[in-house]
C-alpha cells in the first residue's frame, strides 16, 4: 500500500511545484487623479448630469440630483472603465482631460468647484 501511495505522491509534487510559473500576473489598477473630483453636464433638456470620481476609485453619478448608478473605476490609457454595481451595464469611454474640461467619448463635462 506504502509503495502505491509514494508513487502517487512523488508525481503529484513534482507537477504541483512546476505550474507556478504559469500564472498570470494582474495589472494593478489606474486611477487618473485628473478625474477626481465631480464634473458636471447640462444638455438640451437642461437637465443636469453629474459625474464624481473618487480617489478610492469608487463612482457615481447622478441626473437632477437623483443618484442613479455607483461603482468602481479604473483607466487604462485613453480608457475609463466603469463597473455599475448590481447590474451588467458596465460602459467605457475614451477619455481626456484638459485643466478643468473632461472629455467623455463626444461629450464635453466640467469640473465643479
Amino acid at each position: 500500500m506504502k509503495k502505491y501511495l509514494l508513487i502517487f505522491i512523488v508525481p503529484l509534487l513534482f507537477f504541483s511545484t512546476g505550474c507556478e510559473d504559469d500564472l498570470e500576473t494582474i495589472q494593478e489598477t489606474q486611477l487618473d487623479s485628473d478625474l477626481f473630483g465631480v464634473w458636471t453636464d447640462t444638455f438640451t433638456n437642461w437637465d443636469v448630469y453629474i459625474h464624481s470620481f473618487s480617489n478610492n476609485g469608487k463612482w457615481g453619478y447622478s441626473v437632477n440630483g437623483s443618484n442613479e448608478r455607483t461603482g468602481t473605476w479604473w483607466t487604462e490609457g485613453v480608457y475609463l472603465w466603469i463597473d455599475v454595481d448590481d447590474t451588467d451595464n458596465d460602459e467605457s469611454f475614451i477619455y481626456s482631460v484638459s485643466g478643468d474640461e473632461l472629455t467623455l467619448n463626444d461629450g464635453l463635462w466640467e469640473r465643479v468647484d
